[in-house]
């Protein structure tokens, strides 16, 4: 049977399934096209920045959106099937639109680069419920944002470039596409972000051998280092793999820690 001989209700449900349904990272950043791989304009000069004599400069990290299907185009294909898929899709979207969640995948080069893709993006508002970061540090845990890296220059730190991240979608929006004063940015809810370890480490250790990245990121909120993010993100937990290590609130312009769990050595070797 055809879906679009199904009747209108229960072609409406599975539509509602798909727009719901986070799609599946890469698992590493090859496997989208490199063309694919989009730098928003201030992220290009970064990477591109010259020197006083404008010769090319030290590349800095910079952060990349993947524009390559499915990731770049998940409503799309829903909207133009034909004049019944698409009123369809509207109506789903309108209805459960806004309770969509916000689910953006993040691979950390080990050149510090930041390579994201959307798996699940709500319509376009000024504000999401929530928005779930997932950090895969692949393997360059121990140089970015990590213990020992207080030698490491503050610009090629794993962490400012998670505060970017947010600005940007705050400031700018969710949409890699978006500039600067075109849009009110995005109120956020609650913010999620979980540190993936690399797979070498995830048995046995302490939290900070095993996530450094999210012990040095609370820190960085406790600190103030991303106040100006407080107007606009009401909560953050940061968990590590599958487990919450800190929660924060926003209050009076700053983040406050509200909760932060600290693992034994020996409680991780008994898992």
């Amino acid at each position: 049977m055809s879906l679009s001989t199904l009747p209108t209700e229960l072609r409406q449900i599975i539509i509602e399934e798909v727009l719901t349904t986070p799609l599946s990272p890469p698992s590493v950043p090859s496997e989208v096209r490199g063309q694919n791989w989009f730098y928003p304009n201030e992220e290009n000069k970064r990477r591109l920045s010259l020197d006083a004599d404008d010769n090319p400069a030290e590349r800095h990290p910079a952060i990349a959106f993947n524009k390559q299907e499915p990731w770049g185009f998940q409503y799309l294909p829903l909207l133009l099937v034909n004049k019944a898929f698409s009123a369809d899709t509207e109506d789903v979207l309108r209805r459960v639109g806004r309770h969509i969640q916000s689910t953006l995948d993040v691979m950390l080069e080990d050149d510090g680069n930041f390579k994201a893709s959307w798996l699940l993006v709500p319509p376009a508002a000024t504000e999401t419920e929530c928005l779930d970061i997932t950090i895969r540090t692949l393997e360059c845990m121990k140089t970015f944002g990590a213990a020992g890296s207080e030698n490491v220059p503050l610009k090629r730190n794993a962490n400012t470039s998670v505060g970017r991240l947010l600005q940007r979608i705050t400031s700018v929006g969710l949409s890699p596409y978006a500039k600067d004063r075109q849009t009110l940015g995005t109120q956020i809810r609650k913010l999620r972000i979980t540190v993936v370890a690399p797979a070498d480490m995830k048995v046995g250790g302490t939290e900070d051998e095993r996530a450094p990245l999210a012990v040095r990121l609370s820190e960085y909120f406790s600190m103030g280092y991303f106040e100006d993010l407080a107007q606009k993100v009401n909560s953050i937990e940061i968990f590590v793999d599958d487990r919450k290590a800190y929660a924060f609130s926003s209050a009076k312009g700053s983040f406050v820690l509200e909760w932060s769990h600290k693992w034994r050595r020996d409680s991780a070797m008994e898992e």
